[in-house]
């Protein structure tokens, strides 16, 4: 059980942190990806919400507005996001004056979005999801599993008293697996 609970969640954990990775600087490489949409010409001295977000409602009417954060700096756009169900719109607006700058009309296909739906459903919506439960309950089984198979080890590795032995191959690598997998 522990075998084959590992190997099938070892395919999952390969694609989650490989997504997760992505994610953990998703702000950084979409600024960079689209560094051109963020940077004014001329700064703004203020920031003023009002003179964009009527005409935007007017405009996209259907569609969910979000500002995922205010600019920083005084040559930075104001960026809206717009979502409708996965479909997603972004908006680069000047933050005095409420002009638009730029549109993103496709920002579901970022690589930082698609890492997010890879990390939380396997681009594959609710049967996604159930696919991401089943792995999770997958791990429960390895965890419960490897509890029982190592518990002699368990306080030898905690308390960083396991050593790894040089003498084969197979004892290297099993004294390995069992201090990352109880760590």
């Amino acid at each position: 059980i522990h075998h084959w609970c590992g190997l099938i969640a070892g395919i999952f954990i390969l694609a989650i942190s490989i997504s997760g990775i992505v994610l953990l600087f998703d702000d950084e490489i979409d600024r960079q990806a689209y560094a051109e949409y963020f940077v004014l010409d001329v700064p703004a001295r203020s920031l003023n919400i009002d003179n964009s977000i009527h005409w935007i409602r007017a405009q996209y009417s259907d569609w969910d507005i979000r500002i995922p954060a205010l600019p920083e700096r005084q040559d930075e756009a104001l960026l809206y996001e717009l979502r409708n169900g996965q479909l997603r719109k972004w908006l680069f607006v000047h933050p005095e004056t409420g002009k638009q700058i730029a549109l993103l009309d496709q920002a579901h296909n970022r690589v930082t979005y698609i890492a997010l739906n890879i990390h939380y459903n396997l681009l594959a919506g609710t049967t996604g999801k159930i696919v991401v439960l089943m792995v999770g309950i997958l791990f429960l089984g390895l965890t419960i599993s490897g509890l029982i198979l190592y518990r002699r080890s368990l306080w030898k590795v905690l308390s960083f008293r396991q050593r790894i032995s040089l003498q084969s191959r197979r004892q290297f690598f099993s004294g390995l697996h069992r201090i990352t997998g109880v760590w």
